[in-house]
């Protein structure tokens, strides 16, 4: 099914887009080096629209490069989302503190406004006392001897001047009105003292109900206080991870970038190789080489090697996570392991061997064609099914489809030299 990825490279791409995104590794210089929003924003930008366009290839990358980035960016989000819950931890340990002084504060002063109503109530019940005493006292003295009516009549009968009387019933109407205004009194600090009492009862239970309020706070705020030491050292134990993790990652970069240095070398080596076949199939007329002219096959003179969708095609291409431009040198077709590699025309195996990034592969030289030396070589394979020397026909099988060297998964990726450079394998299929 044309335009199909196989899931391992889906998965791969995937993670390539997030590194890419939140890594910004560098070409050169240190992995950790700072980058700006801006320029991460005008990278993702720039990577999301290659990947759309199928250009970014995962199977040229170490899967370790890619699992020590990924294992980075694991261990940056966990330290990100620890720092936010220590954070938010701090924060309520804050709060709780905050919470803990108003409370503290609210508390004193429910304490003190108790202790002026107590303080209150009780004057108001000395008074109280007091003034019931006098008011028995004053009833004792009106109704000692008779009715206050009888004695006035006795003042006046045993009155020796008229003086005497008046003086006499003066002292009455003041006793009765000092008896009156006590009793006014006493009835009116009763109705006090039940209300201080009433206002004591109620700061009592606003007191207590802050006791508990505070009490309460108090052990929210040691268990946020233990939650944010038991973050922070958490936190302190992903700071360690990430450094390792980053340590883990700058090793794969730096190889690499080791190995775009020799994949560029093998390159050379390939192209000096096969220069050095054409010069001596020139020199010698023939020696093993024909003179061909390309006729039209599906197109083109090559025959596809795989009956696979094209999954990746030849080309300059940013490398996902050192962000560096780099040659795809090949077109990738996406068949599965196993499946069988046909010789794409007649020729003669020239090497065969294992590349660190090429994995297992296959160099057939396959004549002069129109004045060309051309050259094909099949990459990543399982296993050979043709050896060094031998002579093969178009269509004849040399290998199997596998995912050896470089790969993220299955894939064959195909290559075409013309005279010992690279070309786009589409402009002969």
């Amino acid at each position: 099914m044309a335009g199909h990825f196989p899931r391992r490279r889906v998965a791969a791409l995937a993670v390539s887009a997030a590194l890419v995104v939140s890594l910004g590794m560098p070409s050169v210089g240190s992995l950790a080096s700072a980058r700006t929003d801006g320029d991460l924003t005008t990278r993702k930008h720039h990577v999301n629209a290659q990947i759309d366009s199928h250009k970014v290839d995962l199977d040229e990358v170490s899967a370790r490069l890619i699992r020590a980035t990924a294992a980075l960016q694991r261990a940056r989000n966990r330290l990100t989302g620890a720092r936010s819950d220590l954070a938010a931890a701090r924060g309520r340990v804050a709060a709780a503190i905050a919470l803990d002084a108003r409370a503290a504060a609210a508390l004193a002063d429910a304490v003190q406004s108790l202790a002026i109503a107590e303080r209150q109530a009780t004057d108001s019940r000395i008074d109280e006392a007091a003034l019931r005493e006098r008011v028995a006292s004053l009833a004792v003295q009106q109704f000692q001897g008779s009715t206050p009516q009888l004695l006035g009549l006795s003042l006046i009968l045993n009155a020796g001047k008229p003086q005497d009387v008046t003086t006499g019933l003066t002292a009455v109407d003041t006793v009765l009105n000092a008896g009156a205004s006590s009793l006014d009194s006493l009835t009116a600090t009763r109705v006090l003292l039940a209300e201080q009492e009433e206002r004591v009862a109620a700061f009592r239970l606003q007191v207590a109900e802050r006791r508990r309020a505070a009490a309460a706070n108090l052990v929210s705020r040691q268990r946020a206080e233990r939650q944010a030491e038991v973050i922070k050292h958490r936190v302190a134990d992903l700071v360690s991870q990430r450094r390792a993790a980053r340590g883990r990652a700058a090793v794969q970069v730096a190889r690499e970038r080791h190995r775009l240095v020799d994949l560029r070398a093998e390159r050379q080596r390939i192209k000096r190789m096969l220069k050095a076949r054409a010069r001596r199939a020139s020199t010698a007329g023939s020696s093993g080489t024909s003179t061909t002219t390309a006729t039209g096959q599906s197109g083109g003179y090559l025959s596809a090697p795989v009956d696979a969708p094209i999954t990746s095609p030849y080309g300059m291409r940013l490398h996902p996570i050192l962000l560096v431009w780099k040659l795809h040198d090949g077109t990738d077709f996406g068949a599965g392991c196993g499946t069988p590699i046909h010789a794409a025309a007649d020729g003669t195996v020239i090497e065969e061997y294992y590349n660190e990034g090429y994995g297992n592969r296959v160099i057939i030289d396959d004549g002069v064609v129109d004045g060309i030396n051309l050259a094909t070589s099949y990459n990543h394979l399982e296993g050979y099914s043709a050896y060094v020397g031998q002579h093969v026909n178009r269509g004849d099988v040399i290998g199997y489809v596998g995912t050896t060297g470089y790969s993220t998964g299955c894939h064959l990726h195909f290559m075409v030299y013309e005279n010992g450079v690279t070309v786009d394998p589409m402009t002969w299929l």
